[in-house]
């Protein structure tokens, strides 16, 4: 799927600028939550370092984002390599899951505001779109990124 209409897709769901706002502090927490939790050995090695479920999820979410476009996949990383590096020191799991839980809880606000129901409701592809988004949202403003493939319609605030 093109990055343009990943975007126009999401964005039909997300135009109440209190629910963007919700969603750049709901995404990183149920991105770094999802990383505590699956931070455990999954039998596979490379060499003789062992694999982590958290591994595979920031491997594949940032090799996917590069996909669309390096960019992305590179602002990705440098936003989401500090929540793996913060959940490799994290006591618990259970507090990876309390984060996790309130960052959906914060994302579910924001749609009770903006008043949809969330855009992976109707393709479930939208759940990754949030993360990428963010990082598109950063590198526009820093003006690296056409602002028109993150609002395709409207010409408003990015937030």
């Amino acid at each position: 799927m093109p990055t343009a209409r990943l975007f126009a897709d999401y964005h039909r769901y997300h135009k109440d600028p209190r629910n963007k706002i919700l969603h750049f502090v709901g995404i990183p927490l149920i991105v770094y939550g999802l990383l505590r939790m699956l931070w455990f050995e999954t039998g596979l090695h490379v060499g003789a370092t062992p694999l982590l479920g958290a591994d595979f999820v920031l491997v594949s979410g940032i090799a996917w984002y590069s996909f669309l476009r390096v960019r992305l996949g590179l602002m990705a990383g440098i936003l989401y390599v500090p929540l793996y590096l913060l959940a490799s020191v994290t006591p618990s799991v259970w507090i990876g899951m309390a984060v996790f839980a309130l960052g959906w809880a914060v994302q579910f606000l924001g749609h009770a505001v903006e008043g949809r129901r969330p855009a992976f409701t109707q393709n479930v592809v939208q759940l990754f779109t949030g993360p990428v988004w963010i990082a598109a949202q950063v590198l526009a403003w820093a003006g690296l990124f056409p602002r028109e493939t993150l609002v395709p319609v409207e010409r408003g605030p990015l937030i």
